[in-house]
């Protein structure tokens, strides 16, 4: 059995593998999944089955993990010392140290570049809202996440952008309800992110984000039922007077119970300050939200209804 140490090579070999998968995790690939609002306008559309407007919306896609992972690198940078404080955000690559400062700026002068380049190439009226989520979440890292409320405000846009943005690559018509929908459920997830922050950082929540210092669960308790109603009455506002088929009220209960259980696991299970864990480890949550897909793009394919709401 030999000693790896017997051979500095396999030392070397090790540590770029270990630096690499540092350098992976630095873009938060695990929360790419957040870019799937840009299918939203496909699956809304009931043009899910037409491929080119597919393929433009996975290129959509594709391009708005390069843009976010930009805006991540970025954020770790400007708060690379109060992740070292949080009990699990100091694993981040650039707070544990795995990645330095210099591998992080160097990374985010290539990719930031190259994101936007490829998304004019692509096309313009996308670049311009992928350009505009830039800026937004720069202003956000540098001054808007220290303004209460305002902050969950400025995340919940940077989802209705990427809903805006799904919209422009297959050029269809941009529906308010549905943003009006996306925009206070965002707020609803983020306000239940800032309520699992309170609670896991107890006394050092100020260190680590001084804005936490501004909000309370008394608070955050008031407001999400709002939100909450808000985002539910907005999506049922779409299904009865904007969507094309008055049979798309049958998601209604999926959405509420998508929202409830979210709710439910936020409380039970303390997942509340990453989402991005119910979406993909959850299976009721999945089968849900399967199912809400499914009845949306069997609706779309009805042609003749054996009657019809007045």
């Amino acid at each position: 059995m030999y000693n790896k140490f017997d051979y500095p090579e396999l030392l070397i070999s090790e540590r770029k593998a270990t630096n690499i998968n540092s350098m992976v995790r630095l873009f938060r690939p695990k929360q790419w999944i957040k870019n799937i609002f840009v299918f939203l306008a496909l699956l809304f559309s009931g043009n899910i089955i037409e491929l080119s407007h597919v393929v433009n919306s996975c290129i959509g896609l594709i391009l708005f993990c390069l843009i976010s992972s930009s805006v991540y690198i970025l954020n770790d940078l400007l708060d690379i010392n109060a992740d070292r404080i949080h009990p699990i955000k100091k694993f981040r690559p650039l707070a544990s140290g795995a990645v330095s400062k210099v591998q992080a700026l160097v990374l985010l002068i290539i990719l930031c570049p190259i994101s936007l380049v490829l998304s004019f190439w692509f096309n313009y009226n996308f670049a311009a809202v992928i350009s505009v989520y830039f800026i937004l979440n720069v202003l956000y890292t540098i001054k808007l996440k220290k303004i209460v409320i305002v902050d969950i405000m400025v995340i919940s846009t940077g989802f209705v952008l990427r809903v805006i943005s799904g919209y422009i690559v297959i050029n269809e018509e941009i529906s308010l309800w549905i943003l009006l929908c996306i925009f206070f459920l965002t707020m609803f997830l983020g306000l239940n992110k800032r309520k699992q922050e309170i609670h896991t950082l107890n006394s050092n929540a100020k260190e680590h984000r001084k804005i936490l210092n501004e909000y309370s669960v008394e608070l955050i308790n008031q407001i999400l039922p709002i939100v909450a109603s808000c985002s539910i009455i907005f999506y049922s506002f779409y299904t009865f007077q904007v969507s094309k088929n008055i049979w798309m009220v049958l998601t209604i209960p999926s959405v509420i119970y998508g929202m409830l259980r979210y709710q439910y696991l936020s409380l039970k299970s303390n997942v509340g300050e990453n989402p991005e864990i119910v979406l993909v480890n959850d299976i009721p949550f999945i089968v849900n939200f399967v199912l809400l897909v499914f009845i949306a793009i069997t609706i779309k394919f009805i042609k003749a209804l054996p009657f019809a709401f007045s």
